[in-house]
């Protein structure tokens, strides 16, 4: 078994569309974290948007990065309404994204690990610290808090409870 970390994200009906992906992910997979949910402003995107609720699990799974992203990931997201070929930034009912699978480091034309935004985004690190708060970057070898500088004491965390994931 391998344990992998999935940001989950949602800007339409954000709380109940998260609610259910956790349920339907947990039919899949063990889940043995759950993070606290942050609301933040929709990155890339043009003004109008709305805010975009995003936290991270950790799952253990026998699948391979490739089969956990592209066949049960993206699936769930289809299922949740995920237009392939639509802009990366756009509207969305889930967001599902592996950014950590074991400490494998992957770069292919398909896949990037450990997920790159994991340095940049706020509403990505700060949940997954807070699953697991001495993580080392398996890329950069060192601890992820001390690769991280921004200062995120303004983000509006919510906490979805794990049996029922209602908050």
């Amino acid at each position: 078994m391998k344990t992998a970390y999935v940001a989950i994200g949602s800007n339409i009906d954000p709380f109940d569309s998260i609610a259910m992906a956790l349920r339907d992910l947990e039919e899949k997979f063990k889940i043995t974290a759950v993070s606290g949910f942050y609301l933040n402003q929709a990155v890339g995107t043009s003004e109008g948007q709305h805010e975009f609720l995003n936290g991270v699990i950790r799952l253990e799974t026998s699948l391979d990065a490739y089969d956990l992203k592209y066949k049960v990931l993206r699936e769930i997201e289809q299922k949740f309404g995920r237009q392939d070929g639509g802009h990366k930034h756009d509207e969305r009912k889930l967001d599902l994204d592996l950014i950590l699978y074991g400490s494998s480091v992957v770069e292919t034309e398909l896949m990037h690990l450990p997920h790159p935004e994991i340095l940049t985004r706020d509403f990505v690190y700060v949940p997954l610290l807070e699953i697991v708060p001495g993580l080392v970057h398996p890329k950069a070898g060192s601890l992820l808090s001390e690769l991280i500088t921004a200062d995120t004491r303004t983000m509006k965390r919510y906490r979805l409870g794990k049996t029922s994931y209602k908050i």
